[in-house]
């Protein structure tokens, strides 16, 4: 993860208090891939998370920080199926009452 490498780096630049020892940086960087990995956040959400703790923190973040900081993933709501014959009925009426009082005409079928 290239891109937790490089928001790691960008933290150590700014001597944030509490920042590890250069003796433990190895093994800083192996746990947060560890346990950020695990959650398998997009590039995109990592960069924001690592812009925000640049921003907010002056101490040393632990992983959880940034896995907060991160913003919520994108999810996609799908349409859920009709129920029954009689809400498929309904849902058609209300269409047609709708399209009525917007003023469209009514397509004839044969």
């Amino acid at each position: 993860m290239t891109e937790l490498k490089t928001g790691l780096r960008r933290l150590l630049s700014l001597g944030l208090e509490r920042q590890p020892a250069a003796d433990v940086l190895k093994l800083t960087l192996a746990t947060w891939f560890e346990v950020i990995a695990a959650r398998r956040p997009s590039i995109d959400r990592l960069r924001a998370g690592f812009d925000v703790l640049c921003a907010d923190r002056h101490s040393w973040p632990a992983p959880q920080h940034l896995l907060a900081a991160m913003p919520r993933p994108h999810t996609v709501h799908r349409s859920k199926r009709i129920a029954s014959e009689a809400a498929r009925e309904l849902g058609m009426r209300s269409l047609k009452e709708l399209a009525k009082t917007l003023g469209f005409a009514e397509e004839k079928t044969p």
